[in-house]
């Protein structure tokens, strides 16, 4: 999408997740509760969205390097596998179940079912569905209505960016997969190669502060998109929520859970990667 993305498809699997506020501290919730609380939120099908993200980022990534196509199918379909929406709706309903207490679990529940929760899940289905029809046509769209957006419904959009952290959900999912596709390449590599391909991931790391500030505009752009149809009183009525006491456990409970189901994923990936390079034709 622009400096540190490699697709649209990629922003939108990861702002829709970022959005969707859930957890909390303790390990007493249930596993029941905690599966409702990643259905009923959208967490679930926002989760769905994230292979074609990943494939997408890694094909941007390897561009230039002469790969045979039959490797580049075999390391779509190991991304696909490590990444399976079940497999990391799965990942995320342990990591909530874990952190997220009873109370604050019934209240995230309780506001993602009302009108408010509601709403902006709606939204966010409506907004995921133009991106899909004409992705630069609705970014041309979002960018617009940053653009048009008064100073105080920037400061509520910036509120809620940075209240879900969506900027630095992107960056880390960029450096764990990108990292893990270097690091499994550094395997087969001549020794030079393999050793710049090996530091690939700390050399993101060192760069995270610097793609977080880039992707933090963006992601703006993006909200003013998907909630240009929301008032500034539901903005404010969200933005309560995210920033109540309640609402901050539930939104650093589901990134905890979400960053956990990607890390475990970007290290099955790979761990598989030694195995297709070596069955790769020379």
């Amino acid at each position: 999408m622009h400096t540190f993305l490699s697709t649209r498809a990629l922003l939108r699997a990861l702002l829709g997740v970022a959005l969707l506020s859930l957890g909390a501290a303790r390990a007493e919730l249930s596993p029941d509760l905690a599966r409702q609380l990643v259905r009923d939120s959208g967490t679930a099908a926002q989760l769905a969205l994230l292979p074609d993200a990943v494939i997408s980022s890694m094909a941007q990534s390897l561009q230039g390097k002469d790969l045979p196509t039959a490797l580049r199918e075999s390391l779509d379909r190991s991304a696909r596998e490590a990444f399976q929406p079940q497999r990391l709706q799965t990942a995320t309903e342990a990591a909530v179940a874990r952190d997220l207490d009873v109370a604050t679990g019934a209240e995230a529940l309780r506001w993602w079912r009302s009108t408010d929760g509601q709403r902006f899940l709606q939204l966010d289905q409506a907004c995921n569905a133009r991106q899909a029809r004409d992705p630069s046509g609705w970014m041309a769209q979002a960018n617009a209505a940053h653009g048009a957006a008064g100073a105080q419904r920037r400061l509520r959009l910036d509120g809620i960016e940075r209240a879900v952290q969506g900027a630095e959900l992107v960056a880390d999912l960029q450096i764990q997969t990108i990292g893990a596709l270097m690091g499994g390449l550094a395997s087969a590599a001549p020794p030079p190669l393999a050793k710049d391909l090996s530091g690939a991931k700390q050399l993101l790391q060192q760069q995270r502060p610097q793609m977080v500030a880039a992707m933090r505009g963006t992601m703006q752009s993006v909200l003013a998109g998907c909630y240009f149809q929301a008032s500034d009183a539901e903005l404010d009525r969200y933005l309560a929520f995210l920033r109540s006491a309640k609402g901050k456990r539930a939104t650093h409970a589901v990134l905890r859970g979400v960053s956990e189901a990607v890390s475990d994923g970007a290290q099955a990936f790979g761990r598989s990667l030694p195995g297709l390079l070596a069955a790769a034709p020379r």
